[in-house]
């Protein structure tokens, strides 16, 4: 009588290759494990068959039927195995094939099977999860069915088993992780088709497997480490998944690809990835800009050298990609055709590296941009379709004309630690976007002020850890006018970050945090106009706490505060010495970075603040010619800085005869201190008390109270970084008097100290010193540096002049 089995053998002899081939495809798990048994069966296996009530009785269940474990060349196992049944499996010296199809364990155990050349057959039960490392290594197998329940095959697994033709994967199969060296050196491996569950594959899994001509990668997959497919020189063609960000150094070198196709998003493509492949003809490049990393160690990329038979590349960056080394080194790249955006045309053509391919030709037309150099779409260049745009790392894009400019996404990097922002500078008109995102990498714990592009709802807002939290706060400037300087700083009230506003947020994980934007605030990311921000009036009884606003740049690009229709001084964070610093519009050179918040006060005559377009540029530094707004040359500004070697601050006195004694929103700034405990703080004091950053103010008696804020003890320095005439420093705590225009004053902290009177500033008339004075050098009187004249008597500490010559009192 014949079997199911041996009828199922009889039809597959009758088969053609062809035929076989498609069944073997189509086949589930159940139908392969009755055909390996069958194969068994066929071959006249000696097999003994156990079965275990309880584990770690594998032993003497066998030995009720053989003399020695030495004997047992075939063993079927039916029940649980523990670690003494795999033990006595190990000392089975002879064992060439065992069937687990009945018998229950999580996992074969590291080096179970390892170095048994005669070991060739194996039969594993679903239910299992993983296979040990080095468990299969220098085996015998030419075959095997991975159940469906594995997640992972460890490092070296299947490691040198050069008889192994094929590996195949149960229907459902959840595998997740392939190790390092999984199928290293399986040199008649013919084929593989990866589970799209793979989400990790190791370093050289399929190195050296020269018999290897088809390879199906799982869609999961986002990277293909180094030297995984080194020496495939069988492997023609393989498919990448969409979602592959990265391929490591020497994956494909000396494989036997003919065509490359790269996915648009790919982000890193290492050195030497593909080189030798001598039958590569065509390579399709990324949208990304900068794949072709440099190699420290090596000092070259390489990635596709000795390429020789290279006829195309198609490449769909948006900017020609910087080239630190030549990555088509070995091949003759006046004889390659290079395909690239039309609207990129030109400047690959203008480029240093990419001009010298032999023809460049309008073809690739990519759907997504990844820019990380400047894209100029000006005269109405315009990408032939929409495109969805990331704006990288110092990515910027600038868009002129009248034509119309269709983007899907549009999403902003900004890597704050890193001072790098994706920047827009739109000058159409008819730009119009489907969405719009902001990304944002910050460190952990540390707070970030933030101005957003758009309307963000924060039930929207992700971590890029999905264990982070985050906490987002607004400055209350209704409570400052109401309470004074502290509490200000509160949680939202709602859930809603507007366009414009200033907002600081924290968040306990490392990462990208990404905010995308509300539907209804989108364009206001790609304004190509005026754009303006509201300030609201908060009274107060004091002045110097009235209508604080924490406001930001509007633009996605930096912006020049010279052309803000607004003249009162600014506040912002100073990330490197981690605190606040004032600047005037009027005395001062600076630029906003894209989405930077910063505190002004609204003056009566302006209910908002107009940012004029003409502001917009794309770099940090001051492009106008003029070098400032300058003020009339009755004004005289002192810039006095304290530092205590690793941070510092500063603090302003202007001397401006037209200037009240009293607070002014217009000219005035108020000290903001810094939240950062070990960084010294330094500001004046008017006539009312109020703590200043900038004090403006008419000379008096041309002496102005300076203070000092310090949380740590030891020596700090006070330094004049701006000088517009003499300036005399006395420390009323030691009675020392210095002139802080000839030299610098070091002085030492003993206890943490807050002390609005520990320093006078004493300002002479005269702008620019004795000159003005007309004391003639041969007077042996004693003058104040007001010029009137002194008794020896009142002589007290400070600066004099003495026979024309200024003279220091201690």
């Amino acid at each position: 009588m014949k079997t199911k089995a041996m009828i199922i053998l009889m039809a597959l002899a009758m088969t053609t290759p062809s035929a076989k081939a498609s069944q073997k495809a189509a086949c589930d798990f159940t139908t392969v494990q009755q055909v390996n048994n069958v194969k068994a069966m066929d071959a006249d296996f000696n097999w003994i068959s156990v079965e275990m009530e309880t584990p770690g009785s594998l032993g003497v269940e066998v030995m009720y039927q053989v003399n020695a474990l030495s004997d047992v060349e075939y063993l079927k196992i039916k029940g649980t195995l523990n670690d003494a049944d795999w033990t006595t499996l190990k000392n089975m010296a002879n064992l060439k094939g065992v069937d687990f199809t009945n018998a229950k364990f999580e996992a074969i155990p590291n080096e179970q099977f390892r170095d048994r050349s005669t070991f060739h057959l194996v039969y594993m039960p679903e239910g299992m999860k993983s296979i040990g490392d080095r468990a299969f290594y220098r085996t015998g197998l030419t075959s095997i069915t991975i159940p469906s329940t594995v997640t992972t095959i460890g490092n070296y697994a299947f490691q040198e088993s050069k008889a192994l033709e094929e590996v195949l994967f149960a229907s459902n199969s959840i595998l997740t992780t392939i190790k390092e060296y999984a199928f290293y050196n399986c040199s008649a491996l013919l084929a593989f088709s990866m589970p799209n569950t793979v989400s990790s594959l190791g370093n050289s899994a399929f190195n050296n497997c020269t018999s290897l001509s088809s390879v199906t990668l799982s869609s999961a997959l986002t990277e293909i480490p180094y030297l995984c497919f080194f020496q495939t020189s069988t492997l023609k063609n393989i498919e990448f998944p969409q979602g592959l960000k990265s391929i490591g150094y020497e994956a494909f070198e000396n494989s036997g690809l003919e065509n490359v196709v790269l996915p648009i998003g790919l982000v890193y493509l290492g050195y030497e990835a593909f080189r030798n492949c001598h039958n590569l003809k065509t390579a399709e490049l990324p949208a990304t800009p900068n794949p072709y990393y440099y190699n420290n160690n090596k000092g070259y990329q390489s990635t596709f050298s000795y390429c020789t038979s290279l006829e195309k590349i198609i490449c769909h960056a948006a900017t020609p990609p910087a080239i630190n080394s030549d990555p088509f080194d070995g091949v003759d790249r006046s004889k390659v055709t290079l395909v690239v955006p039309a609207f990129a045309i030109v400047d690959y053509k203008l480029d240093t590296y990419w001009h010298e391919f032999g023809t460049i030709q309008e073809g690739a037309e990519p759907t997504y941009l990844d820019i990380a150099g400047t894209l100029s779409l000006t005269n109405n260049r315009r990408p032939n379709n929409k495109v969805d745009i990331l704006l990288d790392e110092d990515g910027k894009l600038i868009v002129g004309g009248s034509a119309p400019m269709e983007v899907g996404s549009l999403t902003f990097t900004v890597n704050r630690p890193n001072k790098a922002y994706g920047q827009l500078l739109n000058n159409c008109p008819n730009m119009s976007v489907e969405d719009v995102s902001t990304k944002y990498y910050v460190n952990s714990n540390r707070w970030y002020f933030l101005a957003p592009l758009h309307d963000i709802n924060v039930n929207d807002v992700s971590h890029s850890n999905t264990e982070a939290s985050f906490i987002f706060r607004y400055y209350n400037g209704q409570n400052r006018a109401t309470n004074g300087a502290s509490g200000s700083w509160q949680d939202l009230n709602n859930n809603t970050l507007k366009a414009g506003q200033g907002y600081i947020f924290q968040t306990n994980r490392e990462g990208w945090i990404t905010m995308p934007a509300v539907a209804s605030g989108k364009n206001a990311a790609i304004e190509a106009d005026d754009a303006s921000v509201e300030l609201k009036a908060y009274t107060s009884a004091n002045a110097a706490d009235a209508g604080w606003n924490f406001v930001g740049n509007p633009y996605p690009c930096f912006y020049d505060v010279y052309y803000m229709d607004f003249n009162a001084p600014i506040t912002v964070w100073n990330y490197d010495n981690r605190t606040y610093q004032a600047f005037s519009i009027v005395d001062d050179n600076y630029v906003l970075s894209p989405m930077e918040g910063f505190f002004v006060q609204k003056t009566d005559d302006k209910g908002q603040i107009l940012f004029q377009k003409e502001g917009r540029q794309t770099s940090a530094a001051v492009e106008r010619v003029a070098s400032a707004r300058l003020a009339d040359d009755s004004r005289r500004l002192f810039d006095i800085q304290v530092s205590d070697g690793n941070s510092s601050d500063r603090t302003r006195v202007v001397i401006n005869q037209h200037a009240s004694l009293g607070y002014e929103a217009t000219c005035d700034a108020v000290k903001f201190f810094s939240s950062e405990a070990d960084v010294p703080q330094l500001y004046t004091l008017d006539e009312d008390d109020n703590q200043l950053a900038i004090n403006e103010r008419p000379l008096t008696d041309g002496i102005i109270k300076m203070g000092f804020k310090a949380s740590t003890t030891g020596t700090y320095t006070l330094h004049l970084n701006r000088n517009a005439g003499d300036i005399v420093l006395t420390d009323l705590q030691t009675g020392k008097t210095i002139d802080l225009a000839q030299e610098d004053y070091e002085f030492s902290v003993d206890d943490i100290s807050n002390n609005d009177s520990r320093f006078l500033l004493t300002i002479s008339s005269s702008p620019t010193g004795m000159e003005e004075l007309a004391i003639p050098t041969s007077d042996k009187n004693t003058f104040d540096l007001q010029g009137r004249k002194i008794v020896n008597s009142q002589l007290k500490s400070g600066v004099y002049i003495q026979n024309g010559k200024k003279h220091v009192v201690k």
